[in-house]
């Protein structure tokens, strides 16, 4: 259910009218679906954006959007710190392409 919603959304949803938490959210549905790559372009959405003071802003909501930088460091802690079901390895939610070397500490694991 979670990967075809996920894929019916990336297919429907018109991503140049989405803001907010919404990326931060589907990052973290990416990351458990093991999709890390599609978790990182969520993320670094051109749509998904921060001021030089690193508060989320959108020509579209409200600003400053609280939700979305608080959106921002939960999913890097979930791709980081891993989530239950998670393989054991080393940030499970960033690519293991090499290109990725994640250092973080004394993050728990979500549900």
């Amino acid at each position: 259910i979670l990967e075809n919603t996920f894929n019916k959304i990336q297919s429907v949803w018109n991503f140049e009218k989405t803001w907010g938490w919404d990326f931060p959210m589907l990052a973290m549905t990416a990351a458990r679906l093991n999709r890390p790559d599609e978790a990182i372009d969520l993320l670094l959405h051109e749509n998904f954006g921060f001021d030089q003071h690193g508060l989320a802003y959108s020509m579209k909501g409200p600003f400053p959007y609280f939700p979305a930088n608080g959106g921002l460091l939960t999913a890097v802690a979930m791709m980081a710190g891993a989530w239950d079901g998670a393989e054991n390895v080393n940030a499970p939610g960033f690519p293991a392409n090499g290109k990725w070397k994640i250092k973080y500490e004394n993050f728990n694991r979500m549900p």
